[in-house]
């Protein structure tokens, strides 16, 4: 999640759907008063290389955001450019106000409602097939499960949509959906629309998980795509993703 007063511009993030990439992108801009959530630790030290600014804003006392700086800027120092999110200390994972993928409810809780709906509000999308393929090789990368297991755990999980990341209450609230398909495309809209250069600062994260690059629907079973239909129906129709049923 990230809140830039200056376009008043909010940033929701979906699951699997480069969320990460271009919410670094959108963190160059960052001021301050802006709210810029704590990331993955490689995601983190990603920032930082590309030059970004490090999370201000999210935490529920300015001591716990200066003490997790200091914990970056030291691993940033040190050169440890090899971390994983599970190595990150208990004590930094407390506290948090505003958190990466928070949904127009809890964004609201904090800011309050005439704040949310003031602001330009823009989120991203992909297949569903292909974001549940993702979300199960970039599980089975953390853990060292097999990517045949994490397929079937995301398919008990409530998780493999994002649809609760767009609505408020029974409404889509989210102004500006980015396509996962038409990522630069889209994103360049987005600069001409909100005057911020995002392009430029766009970076790859979280890549290298997925060991094969078949489309998914070659990968799923008909039965594992039918259930992800079933969990997911609302992206394929609102987005218009073919189900194949």
């Amino acid at each position: 999640m990230l809140y830039l007063k200056e376009p008043n511009l909010i940033f929701v993030k979906s699951r699997k759907t480069a969320g990460t990439s271009v919410e670094i992108a959108l963190s160059m801009s960052a001021q301050t008063g802006d709210i810029v959530t704590r990331l993955a630790l490689p995601d983190e030290l990603l920032r930082q290389k590309l030059g970004g600014p490090f999370p201000f804003g999210w935490a529920e006392e300015e001591a716990q955001e200066y003490a997790y700086i200091a914990y970056i800027r030291e691993l940033v120092e040190t050169g440890q450019t090899d971390i994983s999110n599970q190595q990150l200390p208990p004590k930094y994972k407390k506290g948090r106000r505003f958190f990466n993928h928070m949904a127009p409810t809890d964004i609201v809780a904090q800011i309050g409602l005439d704040a949310f709906e003031d602001a330009y509000t823009i989120s991203m999308c992909r297949d569903p097939y292909e974001k549940l393929v993702s979300q199960a090789w970039f599980r089975a990368g953390n853990t060292g499960a097999s990517f045949a297991d994490m397929l079937e755990h995301f398919l008990t999980k409530p998780d493999v949509t994002n649809q609760p990341l767009y609505f408020l209450g029974d409404e889509m609230v989210i102004d500006h959906v980015i396509r996962y398909e038409h990522l630069h495309a889209d994103l360049a809209e987005l600069e001409v629309q909100t005057g911020l250069s995002i392009l430029e600062y766009l970076p790859n994260a979280k890549s290298g998980y997925r060991k094969e690059q078949r489309p998914a629907r070659e990968v799923l079973s008909e039965d594992q795509k039918r259930r992800c239909f079933e969990m997911c129906r609302w992206e394929f129709e609102y987005f218009g993703y073919e189900s194949g049923f």
